[in-house]
Parts: C-alpha cells; sequence; structure tokens
C-alpha cells in the first residue's frame, strides 16, 4: 500500500501546455489533424486559435497531400448539369475525401488548407474551409486568370486577377488589367497599374510574389507581382536546367519524353539550378513533349512529393514514381492509378459547397506493384465525361488545414 507521505503521481509533472504547443508547432498539418484524437488537451492546444496562427506562419509547409479536379458541366439540350467532382489523396496517395462543387465553378488553387473556387458564369469567388464547408463569397470578377495566396508578411489571403481591358478607338487593341483584394478585408477589386501587354499563360507564385509572362515593347518579359507591397517589376526568369530533362520509364518505348521547369532567378529555395528537395509541387513552369501513347501533363502541379502525374488518352490518372533523378535525366518506376474514368453515381447532395465528404479507408496493394494489378476498391472511379472534361484534369498541391475551425479563424475578420 501507498503511504500518505507518498501519494501517486498527479498531471502536475505533465508536459507543460507551453512545451507542448512549441513541440507540435514542428509537425506537419497532416500530423496534427490525427493527434488531436490523442487526449482532450492536446486537441486544446491544437485547435487553439493561437495555434493555428503560428503553425500558419511557423509550421511546417510542404504539401503532404494533392486534389484532382475534374470541372463540372452546365449542361446544354444534349447533356444534363453536372457538378465540378474533386478527389482527396493523403500521404500515401489513398483516396482520403471526395467532394462536388457548382457545375460552373472550378478551383483557382489551394493555400494553407483553403480553397478558392470562381464561378465561370456568374464571376463570383468563393473561399472555403473545406472540411467544414465555412465560405465566403468576394465580389465578382470575369474571364482571366486568378491567383490564391498567402501574403506572410502581412497575414493576409490575397486573390490577383489578370484581365484584358479594350482600347474604344482602336477595337483590335488590347490591354492588361491587373486586380487585387485581401480576402475579408476589401469590399472590391483594387486595380495594380501594369505596362505590359496581354498575357495568357497561367499565374503561379508562392508567399512572396506572383509571376506571369508578358510582352513590351515586342519583347518577352516575366513579370513579379510582390503579394506584400503589390508592386510590379520585371524578373529574370530561366530554366532549372538549360537543356530538357529525359524521362524514362520501363514501359515505355525507347523514344523518352522530356520535361523541362522554369523558375524565377534567385527567388526559389533552389535557386541555383537544381530540383526542389522532394521534387514536390513545383511553383513555377512545368511542361513535358514527347509524351507517349497520348499522356497528357495535368496542370498545374504535376510534380507532387516525388512522383510524376500523368494521364492516358482514355483519361485515367496515374502517379509515377520517380525512382532517380540527376539535372538531365529521370527515372520512372512503379505507377499508381489514381483516377479511373467509368461510371459511377453523383456523390451525395451533402457534398455540395465545396465540403470535403470523407471515404472509408481500404488496404494498401502489395509494395512494388503497380497499383493497375491490385484491386479497384481503393480507386475513385469519375463518371462519362465529355471531352472538355477529360482534358481539362487539374492536380493541386494540398496542405490541410491545422484543426476544423470557422473560416474567419484564417482570415482574422468575421465572414458573411
Amino acid at each position: 500500500m501507498k503511504s500518505a507521505n507518498n501519494p501517486r503521481p498527479t498531471n502536475a509533472a505533465a508536459t507543460p501546455r507551453d512545451v507542448l504547443a512549441s513541440v507540435l508547432l514542428r509537425l506537419p498539418a497532416s500530423d496534427l489533424r490525427r493527434l488531436r484524437r490523442v487526449c482532450k488537451e492536446w486537441r486544446e492546444v491544437i485547435s487553439d486559435p493561437v495555434f493555428i496562427g503560428a503553425h500558419t506562419l511557423c509550421g511546417p509547409r510542404a504539401p503532404t497531400h494533392t486534389i484532382v479536379f475534374f470541372p463540372g458541366c452546365s449542361g446544354t439540350p444534349a447533356k444534363e448539369p453536372r457538378k465540378g467532382r474533386g478527389f482527396l489523396f493523403d500521404e500515401q496517395w489513398r483516396l482520403a475525401a471526395r467532394f462536388n462543387v457548382r457545375e460552373s465553378e472550378i478551383i483557382v488553387g489551394t493555400c494553407n488548407g483553403l480553397l478558392c473556387l470562381h464561378d465561370k458564369l456568374q464571376g463570383i469567388i468563393r473561399v472555403v474551409e473545406p472540411f467544414t464547408g465555412d465560405s465566403i463569397a468576394l465580389p465578382a470578377v470575369f474571364p482571366g486568370r486568378c491567383f490564391f495566396g498567402f501574403d506572410a508578411a502581412t497575414k493576409n489571403y490575397k486573390i490577383v486577377h489578370r484581365g484584358y481591358t479594350y482600347c474604344p478607338d482602336n477595337p483590335g487593341m488590347t490591354g492588361m488589367k491587373v486586380s487585387v483584394l485581401t480576402v475579408g478585408a476589401d469590399k472590391g477589386w483594387r486595380t495594380v497599374q501594369v505596362d505590359f501587354g496581354p498575357s495568357h499563360d497561367p499565374l503561379c507564385g508562392d508567399d512572396v510574389a506572383v509571376y506571369w509572362t508578358s510582352t513590351q515593347d515586342g519583347e518577352l518579359k516575366h513579370v513579379r507581382l510582390d503579394l506584400e507591397t503589390e508592386v510590379v517589376t520585371v524578373v529574370d526568369l530561366r530554366p532549372v536546367q538549360e537543356e530538357s530533362i529525359c524521362c524514362r520509364h520501363p514501359w515505355w518505348p525507347e523514344q523518352p519524353c522530356r520535361i523541362g521547369i522554369r523558375s524565377p532567378i534567385g527567388e526559389p529555395e533552389d535557386g541555383d539550378g537544381s530540383w526542389s528537395h522532394n521534387i514536390t509541387a513545383m511553383a513555377y513552369d512545368t511542361y513535358a513533349w514527347n509524351l507517349p501513347s497520348g499522356r497528357y501533363l495535368p496542370r498545374p502541379h504535376a510534380l507532387q512529393r516525388g512522383h510524376l502525374l500523368l494521364q492516358e488518352s482514355n483519361g485515367d490518372l496515374y502517379a509515377h514514381k520517380i525512382m532517380r533523378r540527376s539535372m538531365q535525366e529521370v527515372d520512372l518506376g512503379c505507377e499508381k492509378l489514381l483516377v479511373q474514368i467509368g461510371s459511377e453515381e453523383e456523390p451525395d447532395e451533402s457534398s455540395s459547397g465545396g465540403q470535403f465528404i470523407p471515404v472509408q479507408r481500404h488496404s494498401r496493394s502489395g509494395t512494388g506493384q503497380p497499383a493497375i494489378d491490385s484491386s479497384k476498391a481503393e480507386v475513385p472511379v469519375v463518371g462519362p465525361l465529355i471531352s472538355y472534361e477529360l482534358y481539362n484534369v487539374s492536380t493541386f498541391a494540398y496542405v490541410p488545414t491545422v484543426s476544423p475551425a470557422p473560416l474567419a479563424l484564417y482570415l482574422g475578420t468575421p465572414t458573411h
């Protein structure tokens, strides 16, 4: 028996809460979402608004998940309307959740676990916390390109829109109009002064700046918009590798495909002209040619977490594991079937509005075996698609939110 002088240990010796928070701050968001279930204290720490804000600024930011998105169809006399459909894959490339969006919505981008959706018909932009379905609608903006990013210096989420202006005196002449909106703070779009001609390439960027290619005095220029100051400047762009990179797969013909990657000089962490540390979702332009058997490179993030994503001519999407890499060659190994084109009923209506609907876990296929030979149980199936949907699949690098929370917590302002 224990004497009165030797009581049973209490939780007084437990790890101080601030120390626990500092340790958890070093873990990726995907781990923290699981660790919330360890105990009440851990859940309270991880769900604390101060902790969520600190993790957004200082926590690991490398993408751990992938989103695959197929655009919807607003309907024609010959076809029924179809919602846009998305699939969330976890660290092991297992299907973790599905979601639907409105027929005319597309995904603009993801940032800190939030989704940015643009309605192509109404022009309305929505920012969504997909685990809760909480969203905020922003002022409409019409045809053009959008970028959704987080300015770490000001702790603001911003959307950059690049559209066009037309000269009434000369209908054949067009100019570029760039607008910026701070989510949760601005009631309207603010125009940024840009003295460049039209551009049709996508916007790409990071927590510091947005980039695109344009023309000035007949010359091609690479343009940079600073997210903090919103000042536009011209920068140099170069290929990560001057020559295109040979991409080989044991099942492909002797003629290898080639891939190239461009990035701003001195801007990325690997500014010396080398691959990023984990070949993860290149923030800048990736392109490919000589792809065999009618394969397609999905945009905007074809390189993710040590894999090259490619779509087959029938629409099936695969993740090809990169076994060996250098600045001249990439060797691809086993491939995993991510999304199969087939027939399936629409997901439940409860998935409308962009909210993730968790998918039950399935057993993994044997290691080292191509997933195409394994059970189809864990492969999401998309119903029949029109040709536009089939070849416009989008893939996005994704970092889950740390803990389910109101969208206002991430934006730092009430939402309506």
